[in-house]
């Protein structure tokens, strides 16, 4: 949801609210921010992705068309250089112990990284 208490200047963070829980965290300050974040997290598992059925370069560029006029120029530097990668495969261990087999362009702990150190996301990930 946009959160228009916590607008700072144009930017109005994407918070995503838990049902049935008293916590919300901020996704991103802004939809642009929002909008990278997601088109990065589907590239960590390409199984469940909305990029996963057909060809996966053509679905990328398709994305990546739609959505440039949404984001910043390095955001889309960014994604270009992701797009030029070839899908590899990495085992993902969940907080259970169970070790799940994913492929992707970029690996989870990639995507937190990026979500962690990125311009982007500086305010993002915050509790509300």
């Amino acid at each position: 949801m946009f959160q228009f208490d916590k607008q700072n200047g144009e930017d109005v963070p994407i918070t995503l609210i838990y049902h049935d829980d008293i916590t919300a965290v901020v996704l991103a300050k802004n939809l642009q921010d929002f909008i990278f974040r997601d088109l990065l997290e589907d590239l960590t598992n390409m199984k469940y992705s909305n990029t996963a059925s057909g060809d996966l370069k053509v679905n990328s560029a398709n994305i990546l068309r739609t959505h440039r006029k949404y984001l910043k120029h390095s955001q889309v530097e960014k994604l270009e250089e992701i797009y030029g990668r070839d899908v590899f495969e990495y085992i993902e261990t969940t907080s259970t112990g169970r070790e799940l087999p994913l492929e992707g362009l970029i690996s989870n702990d990639e995507f937190k990284t990026s979500v962690k150190t990125g311009d982007w996301f500086r305010r993002a990930r915050q509790r509300v």
